[in-house]
């Protein structure tokens, strides 16, 4: 941001350095400076472009990663671009930066960065989660890594990356709490026996153990295609026949975000300030109960009159076509 607003004042301070004289001070004082030094050539000026243009993305993915709706899943992505993003920063520095201090400097800048953010990158394999909220993701799953990972030496990482999500499932199933017994394995709950209490049904009862088809969920689930405009409320048809993979896939790719209670006591720091420090708990309590009811009926009021808005509009648009006719 103060490279941006440099850049918009370039001329008044182009100018401030160099109307700038120094007052007259004895020879021996070392601590004089003259600002007419700092004047920027337009080799520098273009140098400040291109930080700004290489720091764009981190800002713009930076807003993304503060979204309530970002989840583990994007954290791969995101590191994936930026690292695209430096390298191909640092190969067109390198090759234009011949005779160029600034430029040279700049290829130095983004290699760091890269070389930084690749180090970052390898965490991934030392935690499932983020490779495992990714394929939970029904419109991701393992296509991202198969259309992004396509070339080396990227298409090599990939059967490490599906290896790491099936251990991971393999993990949590076995770690899960065994499905409840019935009360009777047998195929009838009532035994007929005779006085002497033998069973007369003995010859042809079966014991019947409980059928759990989640063994290959996980599997059918990766074999089929990625979901465009898949929601996180779409599970819920899901939940009675593969709850086990409903719950595994929510555990990972849910918001970070998504309680409010958690943004309620973000918001809780605007409440309590040095100034309400001897604020009595349940005065603040009060405070920040008002504060979620408002916040909730304004975004109520604000989605109906949106809701309504659309409506009336579509009643013009009817009306129009309708005298059209």
């Amino acid at each position: 941001m103060m490279l941006q607003r440099a850049q918009k004042c370039r001329i008044r301070l182009q100018a401030y350095c160099s109307n700038w004289r120094p007052e007259k001070k004895p020879k021996e004082d070392e601590d004089d400076y003259d600002l007419r030094q700092d004047i920027l050539s337009p080799e520098e000026w273009g140098a400040v472009d291109e930080v700004i243009n290489v720091l764009k993305p981190l800002l713009r993915f930076t807003k993304i990663a503060e979204r309530r709706n970002t989840g583990l899943q994007d954290w791969v992505p995101i590191v994936d671009k930026l690292i695209s993003h430096f390298y191909a920063a640092s190969q067109r520095f390198k090759s234009q930066s011949e005779g160029s201090v600034a430029l040279e400097w700049l290829h130095i800048c983004c290699e760091k960065a890269w070389e930084k953010l690749n180090h970052y990158y390898q965490f991934a394999d030392n935690c499932p989660a983020y490779y495992t909220a990714m394929v939970m993701d029904p419109g991701m799953k393992y296509e991202w890594f198969e259309q992004r990972w396509n070339e080396a030496p990227k298409s090599s990482w990939i059967p490490k990356a599906k290896s790491i999500v099936s251990n991971h499932w393999k993990q949590a199933q076995k770690s899960a709490k065994p499905p409840l017994q019935p009360a009777s394995q047998s195929g009838d709950d009532s035994q007929s026996t005779d006085s002497s209490g033998e069973d007369l049904d003995d010859y042809k009862r079966i014991s019947y153990s409980v059928t759990r088809q989640q063994a290959n969920a996980f599997a059918q689930y990766c074999a089929d295609d990625a979901i465009e405009g898949f929601k996180l409320s779409d599970w819920k048809s899901k939940g009675k026949k593969q709850p086990d993979l409903v719950r595994f896939a929510l555990d990972h790719a849910l918001p970070i975000s998504v309680s409010e209670c958690e943004r309620s006591l973000s918001s809780a720091k605007f409440t309590l300030t040095p100034l309400r420090v001897r604020m009595k708990s349940d005065l603040f309590e009060a405070l920040e109960t008002l504060r979620a009811w408002f916040l909730q009926k304004h975004q109520d009021d604000k989605r109906k009159m949106e809701e309504t808005g659309l409506e009336e509009e579509l009643a013009v648009i009817s009306a129009v076509l309708e005298n059209a006719k």
